[in-house]
C-alpha cells in the first residue's frame, strides 16, 4: 500500500514531528491519507503537543478524512482548551488595547495574536502563550503609564536598568487577576543585538495593515514583512516549535500572492536577516515541501554572510541558558567600540531589584556585597566555561551542525569557507 510516493513502511519510520508536517504540508497532503491506527495515535499526540489539534481537524474536514473516534475526541478536547485560552487572552487584552488606543499610542500585534486576526479565523486553530505587542520607542513611557494604571505588573527584571530599550528588545508585563497573561512589550522585533543594530526601529511599521478586534482597530505587519518576521523569529529560536514553521506555510498558502519577494530579499539584506530567512526556507522545504518561488533561495544563497551572522544565529537560541556566551557574542558581533562600552556599562550597573534577586540579605553595605557576589558568580561561570574547552567546543559544533541540514554546513564559521 502506498500514500503519495511514501509506502507504509516509510510512514511508520517517520518521526512524529515529521509525520505531522508531512500530513499537513508534505507528501501525505496530496491525496488520500492512508494512515494506520498507530500512526493516527502518533499524529494526534504530536498535534496536541505542537498546539495544532484544531488544524488537524480542519484539514481532515476539508479533505473528507475520517479520523479514528478516539483520536478525534482527543483532538477536539485539546482544540477546545486552546479556544478557551485564546478567548480569555483576547478578553484580557481588549481593555488594554483600548486604553493604548485612547492614549493615541499606535500598537502593532505580532506573531500569534496577529496571525489569529489574519490567517487563523477560529480561536481553536492556533495557541497563544503570550501576547507580543510592538510600539514605537517614542511612546514607551506613555505605554508604561497606561499599563501601570491598569494594574499590570512588570515581569522578570533585566540585569541592568539601562539595558532596555537601547540594548534589549522587550520587557514583560503581566495582567492583574487570577489568570494573568503575559504581555511582551517590544520596541524591536528580535533579541539579537547584531540585528537590532542593522534593523531600524520603524522596520515592521512599513505598509502595516489595519485589522478589527471587536470595536478596536489594531495594526499587524503586511504579508511581506509578516513572512520576514516569522521566518527570522523561528530561526532565532532554533526552530524548536513546529507551529512556527506551520505559521509560515499557512501564510504562503493563504496570502502568498500578496508577498513581494523582491522586497523580502531586499529587506533581508538590509536588516541582516539573510541567514535566518535562508535557514527557515530550507527547514520548510525539508518538512513541508517546495512552497517558495524557485529563485528565492538562489537569490539568498548568492548573498555572502559573515562569520558574525553565523555565530549570532547559532548562539541566539541559547541566550537564556548561556548568559555569558550571550554577552560575549553580542560584544563580538556588534559594531562600534562606543556601542560596546555602553552595553558593558549597562550590564555592570544593575538596579536594586536585580541585585535583590541575586543577593536577598539586606544589611549595611548589602548592595556592595550583592554586586561583589554577582561579579564573582559571573567569573566562576566564565572559569567553568574555560575549564572544559573541548566539551564546549564540541557542544558548539554539535549545535551548529544540528541547526541545519547536511548540505548547509556552511553555517559553521570554520567549515565550508572554501566554497564561499
Amino acid at each position: 500500500m502506498r500514500a503519495f510516493g511514501l509506502n507504509m513502511k516509510t510512514i511508520h519510520s517517520l518521526s512524529s514531528r515529521r509525520l505531522l508536517s508531512h500530513w499537513l504540508g508534505g507528501p501525505l497532503r496530496r491525496g488520500p491519507f492512508l494512515l494506520q491506527p498507530h500512526d493516527w495515535t502518533r499524529l494526534t499526540e504530536e498535534a496536541c503537543q505542537s498546539g495544532l489539534p484544531g488544524v488537524v481537524l480542519e484539514k481532515a474536514n476539508q479533505e473528507g478524512i475520517d479520523v479514528p473516534q478516539s483520536d478525534a475526541t482527543r483532538l477536539q478536547s485539546h482544540a477546545l482548551q486552546i479556544a478557551a485560552s485564546n478567548l480569555h487572552i483576547s478578553g484580557e487584552m481588549e481593555p488594554i488595547l483600548a486604553a493604548l488606543e485612547e492614549a493615541v499610542i499606535p500598537v502593532m500585534l505580532l506573531k500569534g495574536f496577529a496571525l489569529r486576526l489574519d490567517i487563523y479565523p477560529r480561536p481553536d486553530l492556533r495557541p497563544m502563550g503570550d501576547v507580543d505587542v510592538l510600539i514605537q520607542s517614542r511612546d514607551l513611557l506613555r505605554a508604561f503609564e497606561v499599563l501601570n494604571r491598569l494594574g499590570c505588573q512588570g515581569g522578570t527584571d533585566l540585569a541592568g536598568d539601562n539595558l532596555f530599550p537601547q540594548f534589549h528588545n522587550e520587557v514583560e508585563f503581566f495582567t492583574p487577576g487570577v489568570r494573568p497573561i503575559r504581555i511582551d512589550l517590544h520596541v524591536r522585533p528580535f533579541r539579537s543585538l547584531r540585528v537590532s543594530q542593522l534593523m531600524p526601529d520603524s522596520a515592521l511599521w512599513e505598509h502595516a495593515e489595519r485589522r478589527n478586534l471587536g470595536r478596536l482597530t489594531v495594526l499587524i505587519p503586511s504579508p511581506t514583512l509578516m513572512f520576514l518576521h516569522l521566518a527570522a523569529h523561528a530561526a532565532f529560536h532554533g526552530f524548536s516549535r513546529l507551529v512556527w514553521l506551520y505559521d509560515i506555510v499557512r501564510l504562503i498558502d493563504l496570502q502568498g500572492d500578496r508577498i513581494d519577494w523582491a522586497l523580502v530579499i531586499r529587506r533581508a539584506k538590509e536588516w541582516g536577516l539573510v541567514l535566518p530567512v535562508r535557514e527557515a526556507i530550507a527547514r520548510i522545504h525539508d518538512q513541508f515541501g517546495e512552497l517558495f518561488p524557485p529563485h528565492i533561495q538562489g537569490e539568498l544563497r548568492r548573498y555572502l554572510t559573515t562569520w558574525f551572522d553565523r555565530i549570532s544565529l547559532v548562539q541566539t537560541p541559547h541566550d537564556a541558558s548561556s548568559p555569558i556566551q550571550h554577552v560575549l557574542t553580542n560584544l563580538l558581533c556588534v559594531s562600534g567600540w562606543r556601542f560596546r562600552l555602553k552595553y558593558l556599562a549597562a550590564l555592570l550597573r544593575p538596579g536594586s531589584r536585580h541585585l535583590g534577586d541575586v543577593y536577598s540579605n539586606r544589611h549595611l553595605g548589602w548592595s556592595a556585597c550583592a554586586q561583589s557576589w554577582r561579579m564573582l558568580r559571573g567569573a566562576l561561570r566564565f572559569l567553568a566555561m574555560l575549564a572544559a574547552p573541548f566539551r564546549r567546543f564540541s557542544t558548539y559544533v554539535g549545535r551548529a551542525e544540528a541547526f541545519c541540514p547536511k548540505d548547509r554546513r556552511s553555517l559553521i564559521p570554520w567549515k565550508g569557507m572554501a566554497n564561499r
